[in-house]
């Protein structure tokens, strides 16, 4: 064994109880402070922030986060988006359920996605119905686990606190790599500073880049390290950042996702608080320029 992975697996084995342990123990703002001082092995400054991720960590716990709330729910955020942009950005909407028993799968397509609105992911595909139908009576703990879930309590992300739990299903969007990818714009006082594209091989192997808005690929990594992967220019990114920049016009922060889907645009979600404020950036100094462009205090 090399001698990085030998101080990466003792690492490991000394933290990872110690973070165990803090989960339990700490509130979730300062359990989001801890993983950012153990993924970024730096203690942020708080009371100076310079760095990206500083700044983050603040907006996340400021005042201004919790009356996002209408922006971070996957239901509510589709009146902004249709007021902002226009519906034609939006997936097709089939229902809205309160709990488990409301669902209702003979009404529903063949295909769909069956989404939570308050938090990060847990979404659970039907690529057939008939095979779904029988899966989903073994997912019930799991549904209901998830709606009494309060997802700010994980790290402290105050945009999830309000948020009225619900199930909705939204239409599938099928598409072969790289015609459709997920395009995750970065903005910062409404303007789009770069474009994280994630995707799926065939293979399940999750490959990832990162290019400024005409479309030059960056040396550079935000979030954790992947296989990279060159993606060609999608015909409409000069839409998608006018898009996004419109999603983006009233918020200091904010990362606006998107899909492209045969050159059709999809909204995916606003995110405010990318990883919580604990996504390591490479090279360092780049959690530093970042820092500059990201307003402070907060508007």
């Amino acid at each position: 064994m090399g001698s990085r992975k030998l101080k990466e697996k003792i690492r490991n084995s000394i933290f990872k109880p110690i973070v165990r342990l803090l989960f339990r123990i700490l509130p979730p703002f300062w359990l989001s402070i801890c993983k950012q001082a153990y993924y970024l092995k730096a203690w942020p400054n708080l009371q100076n922030p310079q760095r990206y991720n500083e700044k983050l960590l603040l907006y996340m716990d400021s005042e201004l986060m919790e009356s996002y709330y209408i922006y971070a729910d996957k239901i509510t955020v589709r009146d902004y988006v249709e007021k902002a942009v226009g519906s034609k950005y939006l997936a097709k909407l089939y229902a809205v359920y309160n709990k488990y028993e409301e669902i209702d799968l003979d009404n529903l397509p063949d295909k769909f996605y069956l989404k939570f609105n308050h938090g990060c992911g847990g979404h659970l595909p039907c690529f057939n119905k008939e095979t779904f139908t029988k899966e989903i009576i073994y997912k019930r703990a799991y549904i209901n686990k998830k709606l009494a879930e309060d997802y700010s309590e994980v790290f402290g992300e105050r945009q999830y606190h309000k948020i009225k739990a619900k199930l909705f299903v939204e239409e599938m969007l099928e598409f072969d790599f790289p015609k459709g990818a997920l395009y995750r714009l970065y903005t910062f006082s409404g303007k789009v500073n770069f474009i994280k594209v994630t995707g799926t091989l065939s293979n399940g192997q999750i490959v990832s880049n990162h290019y400024d808005c005409q479309w030059n690929e960056i040396d550079k990594s935000f979030g954790y390290k992947r296989e990279f992967c060159y993606f060609q220019k999608p015909n409409n990114l000069e839409e998608m950042i006018e898009v996004a920049e419109k999603l983006a016009a009233t918020f200091p922060f904010v990362r606006v996702d998107l899909y492209s889907f045969k050159d059709r645009i999809v909204f995916s979600e606003l995110t405010f608080t990318p990883a919580a404020a604990s996504a390591p950036i490479f090279p360092k100094e780049w959690d530093y320029e970042l820092g500059k462009l990201f307003p402070y205090p907060f508007d």
